[in-house]
């Protein structure tokens, strides 16, 4: 379930229930395409030939990779979250753009 689109086929799929059971962790998507997430900034879409409302089915949103938690970790999903390239982080982003602890999230 590489791409936001195979994803959604399944989550479709689910009750709220059964969602929770099967990701009861965050799940994050990304693009593998420099600069497509700063293509949905609405500030600089304001002035923007290209404004208005996001398609939600557009082929831009569903190519969206999924990121799934590293299982690896070995331990407890903890309140703090660490993203970037080491293969130690809670969520492992491969791209060279990407720092070994590129980012971190509170919950």
């Amino acid at each position: 379930m590489k791409k936001l689109q195979d994803f959604m086929k399944v989550v479709n799929t689910l009750s709220a229930e059964e969602f929770a059971e099967q990701f009861p962790h965050p799940v994050l998507f990304y693009s593998e395409r420099p600069g497509a997430i700063e293509d949905f900034a609405r500030t600089r879409m304001v002035e923007s030939s290209g404004g208005g409302r996001i398609d939600r089915f557009s082929r831009q949103v569903l190519d969206l990779v999924v990121l799934l938690p590293n299982p690896h970790t070995n331990r407890e999903f903890p309140r703090k979250i660490l993203i970037g390239r080491d293969k130690q982080r809670d969520f492992v982003v491969s791209h060279n753009t990407v720092s070994a602890r590129h980012a971190t999230l509170l919950l």
